[in-house]
């Protein structure tokens, strides 16, 4: 039988064309990551583009055979991420805390390189320094004259320091740590007033969300001198400096030479600070969360202390539904360490730390279920034995307050 040409030509023609379709497919599957910009998660920013980011930026690369990717780098800096939300289109990760800068690494690449399983490409992209980020102060009510340190990250480029009353703290009289993390300076000798410490820096400015050397005002609970009455009990109150070097006027203390295991007698033993009723928190503010507020307090703690509990709550009469905080700073994850002070130094509790079940159940859902509709409430601290006792312990305390938690923007 004889073959017809002409039919069998288109056939060989499709069959071409399909096979170069198919070479074409394959190279581009093998093909290397193609990166065409980089943009934010947030849905309502999809059309902001960038080149540049400061670290612990969520963002997405787009481009093309970005599928099977292995290992994404930012200046030479791993970056995880999660394979299942990457596909040939789209990568989804988060720029490291850690990834060096130009400040930190003068020497950096400023790319991104992409690591997939046909191939890797490199691609221009700025890690800028993120702005300075104040953690803690060791003392927020420091004297004038004294030294305090200031922890946090991105102390780079600091110029200068900015105590209440304008008064500037320039960088001749500090140095950061290599590491950006610490600060110590000394608090203005003419400070008088109380309010917020700011940071400027070249990467930009922060500023702490509570005033320091603040003593006296809306949500101070008792200074142990002239704000709200010391009810006193078996803990009391002086303001002798030998007891308590560095103190500002008054300031209350617990001396306790041995407590028996399971004996809650808060009204004995040299263990409890009782404040009366007072407001914690305006009624005005009750609707805000419950994580806006935290309680501040000085303490100094004078001997080694490595067993009990300290017991803060705002009433006196303990229930399964009382909320309590369980302070026990000795506790280092699961080891114990002997927590001794060198001198006073401040104590922050968010208050949605405050739970149920003797400080081990819930926390509060509202901070009018925390202190109440009118936002009063006492103040007790009481210190409890573990179940072998506990020796001596002295510490004292002072400035018990309530302020803002929420950052100032």
């Amino acid at each position: 039988m004889k073959t017809n040409k002409l039919r069998i030509l288109p056939l060989l023609a499709i069959l071409g064309c399909l096979s170069w379709l198919s070479g074409c497919q394959q190279d581009e599957v093998n093909a290397p990551p193609v990166v065409e910009r980089f943009r934010l998660l947030d849905p309502t920013k999809k059309d902001s583009t960038f080149t540049a980011a400061v670290p612990g930026t969520l963002l997405v690369i787009q481009g093309k055979n970005l599928n099977n990717a292995v290992n994404v780098y930012f200046n030479d800096f791993p970056a995880a991420f999660n394979p299942v939300y990457n596909t040939a289109e789209n990568l989804i990760i988060t720029i490291p805390a850690q990834t060096p800068t130009a400040v930190t690494a003068p020497k950096v690449s400023n790319k991104v390189r992409i690591v997939t399983t046909h191939g890797e490409g490199t691609f221009d992209f700025t890690v800028v320094q993120a702005p300075p980020v104040i953690a803690s102060i060791s003392n927020e009510n420091a004297s004038p004259g004294d030294s305090i340190t200031i922890v946090g990250a991105n102390f780079f480029g600091v110029s200068k320091i900015v105590f209440p009353g304008n008064l500037e703290v320039d960088s001749t009289k500090f140095k950061p740590n290599k590491e950006g993390t610490l600060i110590s300076v000394r608090v203005p000798a003419n400070m008088t007033q109380s309010g917020p410490l700011s940071i400027v820096a070249t990467f930009g400015t922060t500023t702490t969300p509570a005033p320091i050397n603040y003593v006296t005002g809306p949500g101070v609970l008792c200074n142990f001198d002239d704000v709200n009455t010391f009810a006193g009990w078996s803990g009391t109150s002086s303001k002798d400096a030998t007891l308590f070097p560095g103190n500002k006027g008054s300031f209350g203390y617990l001396s306790v030479k041995g407590i028996v295991g399971g004996n809650n007698e808060w009204w004995t033993s040299g263990r409890s600070i009782n404040v009366n009723e007072t407001q914690w928190i305006a009624p005005a503010n009750l609707k805000a969360p419950v994580s806006d507020y935290a309680l501040k307090f000085e303490i100094f703690v004078k001997t080694p202390w490595k067993t009990g509990t300290m017991l803060i709550t705002p009433n006196r009469d303990a229930k399964p539904t009382s909320y309590t905080y369980r302070y026990t700073p000795w506790k280092i994850g699961t080891a114990s360490v002997d927590f001794q002070t060198t001198g006073w130094q401040t104590v922050t509790i968010p208050l949605s730390e405050f739970r149920t079940s003797n400080g081990t159940g819930d926390s509060a859902p509202s901070l009018e279920a925390l202190l109440g509709a009118a936002g009063k409430n006492q103040f007790q601290m009481m210190l409890v034995a573990d179940t072998d006792g506990m020796g001596e312990v002295s510490i004292g305390v002072d400035n018990i307050r309530v302020v803002s938690n929420k950052a100032v923007k």
